[in-house]
């Protein structure tokens, strides 16, 4: 490790040197953006569960359009909320990556815990949608 600390390396030695920090910076970059990935996998998979169909639109934003298409059971709401939590809580640096982009990944699995509970609360739609940016019907970008 002494040789690290002197200043006369020679170029093969420099080379090394820099070849194993660049492998260190791509293992930590590949580390935090892993938990960034699976956020955005979430966020598809509820968008998935929640509008039944992949390309069904824009989230709708009251509860009889949600009634009409059919959602899902609750459990499957539950799960999604208590994986987002689960990433939000394990995942700080994610988290705080995740909030510097807009998105609140708590707000959004406390209020499909509680959606799961109360299909019937529409307002807890709309704070999912505005945590997880989806676009509603009816309202600007």
């Amino acid at each position: 490790m002494l040789w690290v600390l002197d200043s006369d390396l020679s170029w093969p030695e420099a080379v090394l040197v820099e070849v194993i920090l660049a492998g260190i910076a791509w293992n930590i970059a590949k580390l935090l953006t892993r938990n960034v990935r699976h956020f955005f996998e979430l966020r598809h998979a509820i968008r998935r569960e929640v509008l039944g169909v992949e390309g069904a639109g824009p989230w709708p934003s009251d509860q009889a359009e949600a009634l009409r298409r059919g959602d899902p059971e609750p459990t499957v709401f539950r799960e999604l909320g208590f994986q987002m939590l689960s990433l939000a809580q394990t995942a700080w640096l994610a988290r705080r990556a995740l909030r510097l982009m807009g998105f609140d990944p708590i707000e959004a699995g406390d209020n499909l815990i509680s959606l799961a509970h109360d299909p019937a609360l529409g307002f807890r739609r709309r704070r999912i949608a505005q945590a997880l940016r989806f676009k509603l019907v009816g309202q600007p970008r």
